[in-house]
């Protein structure tokens, strides 16, 4: 593990997600989607080799919750993708609304042209249908020849926009409905998709049910052994240590290069000072050799613009730093439900709650506590579908037993974000959530923390 965790710490990116001195942090924002992709790959395949030493290291045993771990995975990702289909289309739908307004505002616009058309060819009927050459050979006085030349100027002129901006209306108006038609046909792939989607969730949740039938005494035996509870919260303690050695690499990286930052900054400052007072004697002493006055002194330069701190539900990456600790005594739990199991109260198969138990319907919604960024989300024995969440200074919330986790790894999310569903995960007995926090990887008691929603 030790050897496992040195390669975690040397090839995880600096940009993957903990905290940055504030250049780099910029830095990352300008970064391209690719390369923010890279990034949360290689995070992935870091935890996936976290993940894999952990259960060569373990001595091999059944665990009936097992044979669960591929149709709860495959829930959790068909409910994820249903979650994205869901946005999707509300942003085509909202895209289509938009268009559908425009291309009404388009065809009103459209028979206001071609109205002021007509208009303009019923004057010239009413003139007698007269054009420029028959009004020049119609023998009128000059006077009269003179308003029905600027008239019919007039309208021809006003004729030749109108026709004009006619043809570019009708233009716009084909490329919107074209573009209505896109709008419709992406919404038609997303229905089909998500039919999809549905019918292997429910293909999934059945295969679930029969596998729980199959295994119901061996999970109830199980569930009783001591032993095995203690290999569940043995399993999560490596996964949070590794974690947690990593985010303090993280931290102290991010704190040496905040440090040559500033210190860059300074030498930058004072090179430029220098250089302004160089200046500034030359031009004193150009003037005094011209018998002019001395031209006043340079403004100092503009110290660099101080990075705001954002509000707990909005922090940025770089800001998470300090900000957790601040938040205690006015945390909401992350789901509305009855607390069952206490923080340091025994366990009835043994040993005692490393966090709580709360009680919630499955489907239910689950809440980010806080601002951070997706460490884990992924299956866990004894855990089901498990997210965590850094919150900056090795501070960390833990989300099991859910039916589907909605969040990728490397993901930002703020305080309130729904991140998961509640479920019965891991072989879990009922429905609800398993919630933990935790500092440098030790736990504490949520509930001096967080109230209920």
């Amino acid at each position: 593990m030790k050897r496992l965790a040195a390669v975690l710490l040397i090839a995880l990116p600096a940009s993957a997600g903990w905290p940055l001195p504030a250049a780099a942090a910029d830095a990352g924002k300008a970064t391209d989607p690719a390369a923010v992709a890279r990034e949360r790959e290689a995070l992935r395949k870091r935890l996936d080799a976290l993940k894999k030493d952990i259960a060569e290291g373990e001595e091999e045993h059944a665990d009936a919750a097992d044979a669960l771990k591929e149709s709860e995975q495959t829930i959790s990702r068909a409910n994820r993708r249903l979650a994205e289909i869901g946005g999707n289309q509300r942003r085509a739908n909202a895209e289509l609304a938009k268009q559908t307004q425009a291309i009404a505002e388009k065809e009103k616009n459209l028979a206001q042209r071609q109205a002021h058309l007509a208009e303009l060819l019923r004057r010239q009927y009413a003139v007698g249908g007269l054009t420029p050459w028959g009004a020049l050979l119609s023998g009128d006085d000059p006077q009269r020849l003179n308003r029905n030349l600027a008239y019919l100027g007039y309208i021809a002129q006003s004729r030749a926009q109108t026709v004009t901006e006619l043809q570019e209306e009708l233009d716009d108006l084909g490329k919107m409905r074209a573009q209505a038609d896109a709008k419709r046909a992406e919404l038609a792939q997303l229905a089909a998709e998500e039919a999809g989607q549905r019918q292997e969730l429910i293909k999934q949740s059945e295969q679930r049910r029969k596998v729980l039938q199959q295994l119901s005494s061996k999970l109830d035996t199980q569930r009783r052994q001591a032993a095995n509870l203690a290999r569940d919260e043995q399993r999560l303690s490596r996964v949070i240590e590794d974690l947690t050695r990593m985010l303090a690499q993280r931290a102290e990286e991010a704190r040496r290069k905040a440090e040559q930052a500033r210190k860059a900054e300074q030498a930058r400052r004072a090179a430029e000072q220098a250089r302004r007072a160089a200046e500034q004697r030359a031009a004193e002493q150009a003037a005094r050799a011209a018998g002019k006055p001395p031209p006043p002194p340079p403004p100092p330069p503009e110290p660099p613009p101080e990075r705001a701190v954002a509000r707990n539900d909005t922090l940025p990456d770089a800001s998470l730093a300090g900000q957790f600790e601040k938040l205690r005594g006015r945390l909401r739990l992350p789901v509305r439900g009855d607390v069952v199991g206490r923080f340091g109260s025994p366990r009835g198969e043994g040993g005692s709650w490393k966090g709580v138990f709360i009680r919630a319907s499955e489907g239910t919604d689950v809440h980010a506590v806080a601002a951070g960024k997706v460490v884990f989300a992924d299956w866990l024995r004894g855990f089901g579908n498990l997210l965590i969440i850094d919150h900056g200074s090795q501070y960390l919330s833990i989300y099991g037993n859910n039916q589907s986790v909605l969040r990728h790894v490397g993901d930002d999310v703020k305080g309130g974000d729904v991140v998961a569903n509640v479920g019965a995960t891991g072989g879990q007995a009922e429905s609800g959530l398993y919630f933990e926090l935790r500092h440098r990887g030790a736990p504490f008691d949520p509930l001096n923390w967080a109230s209920l929603r």
